[in-house]
């Protein structure tokens, strides 16, 4: 692949507790590729729950992220960057047509469903649907001052923030078919997309072309990995190549991972399904939900598709990020592919063997590619 010049579209930047993502894309019209991408861990302590505690550390991570890309060269100093879930709230509300102004009906309705008092807020909203009895608002919503705090850490990388989108924005965009500006909207579908952080979990259900809302999961990659290693007595290192080599797979190390992971899954599993229940009884207008879609880095335990699969009846899938884009086989598997090997000394009891698993990384820079595609999809 070879790029003429470099890319005009903003870097998406992917910002959680543990680690920075960064995604530049290139190209015209509707074909556009990867320019530029990496991740780095976050040294501990920098972000907690989605706050900047250490701004310092944070500023010299984001340079540290974009001067040595693990493919690629980054171009721009305009970002779109993501709220963290667990501090912003998205949902799809409806309100009455009626002759009073419409903003001041969705700050009263704001009122009765974000947990901010109005004056400490930053919104946006827009109409998804409209007709003659009432019109259905997508709402968006943050603290003022976790904003704030992202656009001061950026303002002293001397890159300049173009957007702040939520987390569930972006993964439906990477995700979805649906989001691209020419899909024909009749064929659309409805989802539930699970993104499972190192940190954090949530569900987001998309509906009739938007995401409808947002729920938080009972799981968490660094949870699992943690009782993993507590159990067995070996390095968080450790037990994050055994989490992702043995997984859910029965077969594997006589099934002792897959017995730790049962509990969590089973914790995610009920979710799941209230979140469902929830989805059918409040709105019964939008349609059942066709497809479950997982994403984030915890997406990669094995056969935990099967599983919630096997749970729901819902048909259930890792989402490839990479759907909306044009992107070879080759340059995934230079750029995703991470191999993983583990001596059977690790895993007591085990089978007189080593393990070893090449696991695709790709669903941990959804939320980043997601951000990337945002101007791009505007352009279109």
């Amino acid at each position: 692949m070879f790029i003429v010049k470099t890319s005009k579209y903003p870097i998406g930047i992917d910002l959680s507790d543990t680690s920075l993502k960064a995604v530049q894309l290139n190209g015209k019209k509707d074909k556009f590729f990867i320019q530029a991408l990496n991740k780095i861990t976050l040294p501990e302590g920098a972000i907690v729950n989605g706050e900047i505690k250490n701004p310092e550390i944070l500023i010299k991570n984001i340079s540290l992220l974009l001067a040595k890309p693990k493919f690629g060269i980054f171009s721009s100093k305009d970002v779109v960057a993501n709220l963290p879930t667990i501090k912003s709230y998205i949902k799809i509300i409806e309100i009455d047509n009626n002759p009073n102004n419409i903003i001041d009906t969705i700050e009263n309705e704001i009122e009765n469903h974000i947990p901010l008092a109005l004056n400490d807020i930053c919104y946006d909203w827009q109409i998804v649907k409209k007709d003659r009895e009432e019109n259905k608002i997508l709402i968006g919503a943050a603290s003022k001052n976790i904003i704030n705090q992202y656009v001061n850490a950026f303002k002293q990388t001397k890159l300049s923030i173009n957007a702040f989108e939520t987390e569930s924005i972006a993964n439906s965009r990477a995700l979805l078919e649906e989001e691209k500006p020419k899909f024909n909207k009749n064929n659309s579908i409805s989802y539930g997309i699970i993104d499972i952080g190192a940190k954090r979990a949530s569900m987001a259900v998309y509906s009739q072309n938007t995401v409808v809302f947002t729920i938080s999961m009972p799981i968490s990659g660094q949870k699992v990995t943690e009782k993993i290693s507590k159990a067995l007595e070996i390095t968080l290192d450790q037990a994050e190549k055994a989490k992702i080599i043995c997984g859910l797979d029965e077969t594997k190390a006589k099934g002792i991972i897959n017995e730790i992971l049962a509990d969590n899954i089973k914790k995610l599993n009920d979710k799941i399904g209230e979140t469902l229940e929830f989805y059918e009884n409040h709105y019964p207008g939008y349609g059942a939900i066709k497809k479950i879609i997982l994403t984030g880095g915890g997406a990669a335990i094995k056969n935990l598709d099967k599983l919630i699969e096997k749970t729901t009846t819902i048909k259930t899938e890792q989402g490839k990020m990479v759907n909306n884009l044009i992107i070879s086989n080759k340059i995934i598997d230079k750029i995703f592919t991470e191999t993983h090997n583990l001596s059977n000394k690790i895993i007591k009891n085990s089978e007189n063997q080593n393990f070893s698993a090449k696991q695709n990384s790709s669903p941990s820079y959804t939320v980043a590619i997601g951000l990337a595609m945002r101007n791009i999809y505007l352009d279109i």
